[in-house]
């Protein structure tokens, strides 16, 4: 407005427009808008592109915004409309692999100079019950001696499981046929329930034999399972003894070395008994085999000037481990038979004379036949 200062002045008028030149003086907005009931948690078991949140930007500016995310291939950004996008994920989950995951979003404008924000988003994965237990090993062994105290741990065996929370708090089970054992269904302590004889209760084996189940408090619950072996150690608890207390053999005089004069049995209790055989007398023309109790010829009867009719010695079988100091008694007796000498230890006149005496011993024979068949026609 414009006017003099004369009397009945006139006043002008005219416009003036101011243009304000927008400088870049604003920062990106992040806003985050969770989907789920539990803000920044996502169950690993989630589907292939599962919506996690919505993430609204904006510029005061009004410039336009490009947002990113970074620190994972396992989300995207998809962008619904002008500045908004909907977090997701982009690939499968798995809480054992990744608990946690800290995302970096950043927003920048299309001003100069550019102007960026950036957004940290921590997104934790809820376990899933999706592992069962696991033994680190699909048979343990272990050893005990028999006789042992009832009620003692033989052996503690854990399993492991890689969920977490109830998924993975353990309780354990045995499936045992024999009864001898049970588990502490909390700590997996192997109790012996009973003094064990490995006489009675191995069934023709070394070992007990029965299964481990761990089972997991989940929804549902899984299991893994793993084969307990338990060795029974034989203890030395009885002495040999021998089937018969006496035993009669016979040889006729001319047998060979090593012929074969009479086997004697044993038995032992013991699961494990490994039995040792000796001849009590010295100077004997036998040997005897310490393992199985077979009695042999060990020098000829034919070197003998004087054979007696017959040998009376005693056998003697003890435990091959020398634990107990006494020995079980047998009493033999090996009969001395006399028999015709081998031709081999004979010289040549005498093989042509017991062949010219068995020659003529079938003439007489053949004779008498054909003469009392005369007679009798």
């Amino acid at each position: 407005k414009a006017e003099d200062k004369g009397v009945g002045s006139s006043p002008a008028y005219t416009t003036v427009v101011i243009n304000l030149i927008d400088e870049n003086d604003n920062s990106p907005q992040i806003r985050i808008s969770w989907l789920g009931s539990a803000p920044e948690k996502i169950a690993e078991d989630a589907d292939l592109g599962a919506y996690i949140a919505l993430v609204n930007v904006q510029d005061d500016d009004d410039d336009e915004i490009h947002l990113e995310i970074q620190n994972s291939s396992d989300f995207e950004l998809e962008n619904n409309s002008k500045n908004r996008y909907i977090l997701k994920t982009k690939s499968y989950l798995d809480r054992e692999r990744i608990q946690n995951y800290n995302l970096k979003l950043i927003a920048r404008d299309s001003g100069f100079p550019v102007r960026e924000t950036v957004e940290n988003l921590k997104i934790i994965v809820e376990d899933v019950n999706d592992n069962a237990p696991f033994f680190r090993h699909g048979q343990y062994n272990v050893h005990i001696d028999e006789n042992n105290e009832p009620g003692a741990v033989i052996l503690q065996i854990l399993a492991e499981d890689q969920d977490e929370g109830q998924n993975a708090k353990l309780s354990y089970a045995l499936d045992d046929s024999s009864g001898l054992f049970e588990i502490d269904s909390e700590n997996g302590n192997i109790i012996a329930l009973e003094s064990i004889d490995a006489e009675k209760h191995t069934n023709g084996s070394d070992f007990v034999s029965f299964v481990i189940i761990a089972s997991d408090h989940g929804q549902p619950s899984l299991s893994g399972f793993t084969e307990v072996k338990v060795f029974i150690n034989d203890l030395n608890e009885f002495q040999p003894s021998f089937m018969s207390r006496n035993y009669n053999f016979s040889i006729e005089k001319n047998s060979k070395i090593g012929a074969s004069v009479g086997h004697l049995e044993a038995n032992d209790m013991d699961k494990t008994a490994k039995m040792h055989f000796s001849l009590e007398r010295e100077n004997l023309p036998f040997s005897i085999n310490d393992r199985t109790g077979e009695i042999s010829l060990s020098r000829s009867l034919l070197n003998f000037s004087d054979v007696p009719v017959f040998y009376q010695f005693r056998v003697g079988v003890s435990d091959s481990e020398k634990r107990l100091k006494t020995k079980d008694l047998a009493e033999v007796v090996v009969y001395v038979s006399e028999s015709f000498r081998s031709l081999e230890n004979i010289d040549d006149a005498s093989k042509a004379a017991v062949v010219l005496v068995g020659i003529f011993a079938g003439a007489v024979m053949i004779l008498i036949t054909i003469t009392i068949f005369i007679c009798i026609r």
